[in-house]
């Protein structure tokens, strides 16, 4: 597999876990204003607190090493959003 085909598995496997987080904020904040208390916000939460941990210990996104190790030169961010609004 060429390094441009597993960057691009990358960035989409790294989309879908930026997707899940948002969801599980938005559970967070569902479930505040609703007062839901399920199996879902205890997921959403623990996924959260998980990455937390991640950034805590490697003060990067875990991912950002595979990102530099296939020679990613725009960064996750600025895949999808203007040079200027990015870190």
């Amino acid at each position: 597999m060429k390094n441009s085909t597993k960057l691009l598995l990358l960035r989409i496997i790294h989309s879908f876990i930026i997707i899940l987080f948002i969801i599980s904020i938005i559970t967070i904040y569902y479930s505040v204003f609703t007062g839901y208390n399920g199996l879902i916000l205890l997921i959403g939460t623990s996924l959260l607190i998980l990455e937390g941990f991640g950034l805590i210990i490697w003060r990067e996104c875990p991912l950002s090493p595979l990102h530099r190790k296939y020679q990613d030169e725009i960064g996750f961010w600025a895949f999808y959003f203007p040079k200027k609004m990015t870190p």
